[in-house]
């Protein structure tokens, strides 16, 4: 006959393979959202309105945004016409077409904001990434003492019929006590909000915040 005595030893090795199996799969981060390839019909990465180093992200069906990658900024923001696209393309190179909700023309960047001191910083672009629900863009911002990452998503539909557009942007390796702003001119034509919803002034921490127009 088998014998079916458990063994004291071979239980306490299979018991604790369980437990650091589970432990291992306790501490593995989660998994990041899956990029898509680029799809045409929602993003133009040719030079859009002469701008060197721009592309062009639509947000459902007819909003689109202009982004000067050079700047991290923003530069239009316009309705495309009713059944066309809002891009054009010829030869290498697009031009908005439609109703203009904003547009950015100003020689101000992103600035930190320390102490009463506003300090200018280079932008690095660093790409953009696809996914399901949403856009998202990634800068290397430097200053005198180091470099921050900036982070910004557009999602690919918009909250809702009657609500103005609106990208949600976070900060990352932020000094403590620093402050990431807006050029002026943003100020005036975005709402910024911090995570809680409320009016903000200039972006702080690791935290996600909305711009939206005003």
């Amino acid at each position: 006959m088998r014998d079916h005595t458990v063994n004291p030893f071979r239980e306490g090795r299979f018991r604790l393979l369980l437990l650091l199996c589970g432990a291992f799969a306790i501490s593995q981060p989660a998994r990041a959202e899956e990029a898509l390839p680029f799809a045409p019909s929602q993003i133009c990465r040719y030079s859009v309105d002469n701008i060197p180093r721009s592309i062009a992200i639509r947000q459902g069906s007819d909003l689109w945004f202009g982004y000067d990658l050079e700047k991290a900024l923003v530069f239009k923001v316009w309705k495309a016409p009713a059944n066309e696209s809002g891009v054009i393309v010829k030869s290498f190179k697009a031009r908005s077409s439609g109703t203009a909700l904003f547009e950015g023309k100003t020689a101000e960047g992103w600035t930190i904001e320390n102490d009463g001191k506003s300090l200018p910083l280079s932008a690095r672009y660093l790409g953009c990434t696809q996914h399901k629900e949403n856009f998202e863009l990634r800068w290397e911002l430097s200053h005198p003492d180091g470099t921050i990452n900036l982070i910004e998503r557009i999602a690919t539909a918009p909250a809702g019929d009657t609500s103005p557009p609106v990208r949600a942007l976070r900060v990352e390796s932020l000094p403590e006590g620093v402050s990431l702003a807006l050029p002026a001119a943003y100020g005036e034509a975005w709402a910024l909000t911090g995570p809680d919803g409320e009016p903000v002034e200039t972006l702080t921490a690791a935290a996600w915040h909305q711009l939206s127009l005003r």
